[in-house]
């Protein structure tokens, strides 16, 4: 590693290992509510998936870590961790988040 960049590397290598295991924590958490001990797989894996939305403040800090890495010509393999950790933790609960509530809307709609 480049003496230079050590810092922002270190930073994105915690603060991946932090945000992964917020999202699993949280995913777990969804998963195993107890307004949903019956209900059927697929509904405790959507509600599993919605309780990350509260890991998305540590995605923030990491895609700008990581941005800051790409334009200094830092390590390659970190910069992509932090990218596929800001998708994990930022894009993919965010974007079923969005898709629940535009489920919602429709399906109250057609009431």
């Amino acid at each position: 590693m480049n003496n230079k960049y050590n810092k922002i590397e270190i930073a994105i290598i915690i603060l991946s290992i932090i945000c992964l295991l917020a999202f699993i924590i949280l995913f777990i958490k969804g998963f195993n509510s107890r307004a949903f001990r019956n209900a059927e797989l697929w509904e405790k894996i959507l509600f599993g998936f919605n309780y990350p939305i509260f890991a998305i403040p540590l995605g923030i800090p990491l895609i700008i870590l990581s941005i800051i890495l790409k334009r200094k010509k830092g390590n390659r393999k970190i910069y992509k961790l932090g990218i596929i950790t800001f998708i994990i933790t930022f894009i993919i609960p965010l974007s079923l988040f969005i898709l629940t509530i535009a489920g919602l809307m429709i399906g109250g709609a057609a009431e």
